[in-house]
């Protein structure tokens, strides 16, 4: 699966960063640092794609489940996290680790506890 990114403006940011985003050739690393760069760069939307379609591909990695909850706290979208939420609700019980990191990002952002 290969996929070209490009914002409003018409710019491929695949060719000016030097970054493909092809899920399946790519391990959760290489994926934390493209969202990494798009981060960098202020563009969410990207990142969000980008860890969207690699969750897809790789739904056991905790590591983009994590970053996407950065994703919208970036975009301040508290709406997209608590669907978010709801969707890997399993696992926010199930694993105290990986609760309190998504808590973390959660407080940081919205400065006030999630339930």
């Amino acid at each position: 699966t290969k996929s070209t990114v490009a914002d409003a403006s018409g710019i491929n940011f695949n060719d000016i960063l030097g970054v493909s985003t092809s899920v399946k050739s790519n391990g959760s690393a290489d994926l934390i640092s493209q969202s990494s760069v798009y981060f960098a760069y202020g563009k969410f939307d990207l990142a969000e794609k980008l860890l969207v379609d690699g969750i897809g591909e790789n739904p056991d990695e905790d590591v983009l489940k994590l970053k996407l909850f950065e994703c919208y706290a970036k975009l301040d979208d508290e709406s997209k996290f608590l669907s978010y939420l709801e969707q890997v609700k399993e696992k926010y019980n199930s694993d105290e680790l990986f609760s309190d990191k998504v808590k973390n990002i959660y407080s940081n952002q919205w400065n006030r506890e999630l339930y």
